[in-house]
């Protein structure tokens, strides 16, 4: 059932960071309001999800945050375990289990850092058992005024279909309190 928890959509992920998103009106507005403006597309068994937060933070204090994976259990409800598995300056292997309306859902992520450029490109490690079929994305960090900008990509292919209003919740919730849990975090240090 994990497999919900990342089945929300938008375009692909780039290889490397993008140019600044261009915000909508309304998008801007909740930025302003602190809020965590959410894009998302479904594709069925597939989606991708785009999800930013402003944090009154430096760079560096948002790339710590964002690297602090182990940090989240307790953050993000139905999150119960973040086993590193790996961890260097440019590679994190990160083994994640949730808990989702009651399953237990597993899978492994490597995380490709470039800290230098504030970018994390990540995918499913398929040498790995996962409950997910695919999974992609990345954060990306830059400065907008006075404040740093995190965006988090992420396209998933559950290989099954997946209710609307159960993605809705893990869009609206899930990525909501992964977002906010790094931006107090990164806004303490």
């Amino acid at each position: 059932m994990l497999s919900l928890i990342l089945a929300l959509a938008s375009a692909e992920v780039p290889n490397t960071p993008p140019e600044p998103l261009v915000l909508t009106d309304d998008e801007s507005a909740q930025i302003a309001k602190g809020k965590v403006p959410v894009r998302f597309t479904d594709g069925g068994t597939s989606g991708g999800v785009v999800g930013f937060v402003d944090i009154a933070a430096s760079e560096d204090a948002v790339w710590n945050a964002v690297m602090d994976v182990r940090a989240r259990v307790g953050e993000i409800s139905g999150l119960k375990e973040a086993n590193v598995t790996l961890d260097t300056p440019t590679k994190k292997g990160v083994q994640w289990v949730l808990s989702v309306f009651g399953s237990k859902v597993q899978f492994h992520i490597d995380y490709d850092l470039d800290p230098s450029h504030r970018w994390c490109r990540y995918r499913l490690d398929t040498s790995k058992e996962n409950d997910l079929v695919d999974v992609q994305g990345a954060y990306q960090i830059y400065r907008v005024g006075e404040k740093t900008r995190l965006v988090y990509r992420s396209e998933t292919e559950s290989g099954r279909s997946v209710p609307g209003f159960v993605k809705r919740w893990l869009a609206s919730d899930s990525l909501t309190e992964q977002l906010v849990g790094i931006k107090a975090r990164a806004e303490r240090r």
